[in-house]
């Protein structure tokens, strides 16, 4: 539980979507699991569920967090509450064996050469151009559902509404940072990559791969020295798979690990 996965949406159904998290069955994404639009704390009503597939369709790709494992047969529960996960965009996904993906601080990382990384628990990694990050910032916030206490005693009017002031500001602050990530997330989906970000991107997946098809352990600090073994060779993303041209990569990369 907690751990940050990659998956990507394969049905849309009552209340729920099922995500392929790259295990032995689908995971389950409850409907009021997820970060309204806007970020807007309420019950889901027929009209949220009605528009379900405005917000994950089929074979998007989505960052989550385990919520829960429930029922017999252990079904993984998961949950996009917090800003920082949501719909992944204008990138890539290479898939590894999910033991070599090591646990570090942060799981939503940018590497050295401008290539935001999601390392998914699951071996799931997306990578996409580093303005992208702007608009998944780490948000360790959890969105939960907010309830009302009824039950409190009635303290003095002053008192009373001096609270609702600070809480009123609170909510348009917050709402006004909700509406900006939007909006930078939008901006990035639409944007052109460039052919330089493109090779990056490209040369990272290949990094990964490599340490990947070694049993290396996969991490930032691992794939920035994979990646810069590979410009010290002067060798292009393409041409970084031959396997006479891989093992002459990790070799080195073995050195500095």
């Amino acid at each position: 539980m907690g751990d940050v996965v990659v998956g990507r949406i394969t049905e849309v159904g009552n209340k729920r979507w099922k995500v392929d998290v790259n295990g032995r069955q689908e995971a389950v994404l409850p409907l009021g699991s997820i970060n309204l639009p806007g970020g807007a704390q309420r019950r889901r009503t027929m009209e949220d569920r009605l528009q379900m597939r405005q917000l994950f369709a089929e074979n998007d790709v989505i960052s989550c967090e385990i919520a829960s494992l429930k029922g017999p047969n252990g079904v993984m529960h998961v949950q996009t509450r917090s800003m920082k996960y949501g719909k992944l965009e204008n990138g890539q996904m290479v898939t590894v064996p999910n033991s070599l993906v090591k646990r570090v601080k942060s799981h939503f990382v940018t590497l050295r050469c401008g290539v935001d990384a999601v390392l998914g628990h699951n071996g799931c990694i997306w990578l996409t151009s580093s303005s992208a990050g702007k608009a998944a910032k780490d948000n360790d916030e959890d969105d939960g559902d907010k309830d009302d206490d009824d039950d409190a005693e009635e303290e003095e009017e002053s008192q009373h509404e001096e609270d609702e002031s600070e809480m009123n500001i609170a909510d348009v602050e917050k709402s006004r940072v909700v509406h900006e990530m939007e909006a930078l997330r939008h901006a990035h989906a639409k944007r052109v990559i460039t052919p330089e970000e493109r090779f990056r991107i490209a040369r990272v997946a290949n990094s990964i791969t490599l340490l990947s098809d070694a049993l290396l352990p996969i991490m930032p600090k691992s794939i920035n020295i994979v990646y810069d073994v590979s410009l010290k060779f002067a060798v292009k993303p393409s041409d970084m798979l031959i396997p006479d041209i891989a093992l002459k990569i990790i070799q080195a990369a073995k050195e500095k690990l």
